[in-house]
């Protein structure tokens, strides 16, 4: 089942191909960091993490959505899930394709931002010291979880505030 998504910590766009059902099933990170694009072309799914081998695929025909380049224009970015091509589009955040074997396509949101814990926590109005202990814990825990043990490594960050914390934690 989708449960394994919860244990899974990171930005992400795979897919999986499920032998028992035979079908294929696309995910996306919660924050959509990775793309994930497709298209659907004569009842066959194309995707890919990134937009140019799906445009560069001749056979598919491609047409502009005049109506995605002015919102990108304008704002920097397309709609929710939409391209500057009509026929392809970007899987939403926190979003998974069930393609099956019978030609039947679902999308489904399968991981959903949950901020009402924070919300409570600050509904009970901590104190500074109490946000910046929980903010450095859970800082430092995902350093931690992301730090190789098995090899020396480096870190490159721009140096900005927060890659300057992430080296502080690191380097602990």
């Amino acid at each position: 089942g989708k449960e394994f998504l919860d244990k899974i910590d990171g930005v992400y766009s795979f897919a999986i191909y499920d032998k028992a059902d035979k079908s294929i099933k696309l995910f996306r990170d919660l924050m959509g960091e990775r793309h994930l694009f497709y298209r659907i072309y004569k009842n066959q799914l194309v995707f890919s993490s990134e937009i140019e081998p799906i445009i560069k695929d001749t056979k598919l025909g491609l047409t502009f959505d005049f109506s995605s380049i002015a919102t990108a224009i304008r704002f920097g970015a397309c709609g929710k899930d939409k391209t500057l091509f009509k026929e392809i589009k970007t899987l939403k955040p926190g979003h998974s394709i069930i393609a099956n074997n019978n030609g039947k396509l679902r999308v489904e949101c399968v991981k959903k931002l949950c901020p009402e814990k924070w919300l409570n926590f600050f509904r009970r109005n901590p104190s500074y010291d109490e946000v910046i202990d929980t903010y450095q814990e859970l800082l430092s825990e995902s350093c931690k979880l992301r730090v190789p043990n098995e090899v020396d490594f480096l870190s490159t960050l721009s140096g900005g505030l927060d890659s300057s914390l992430i080296n502080i934690l690191l380097s602990n």
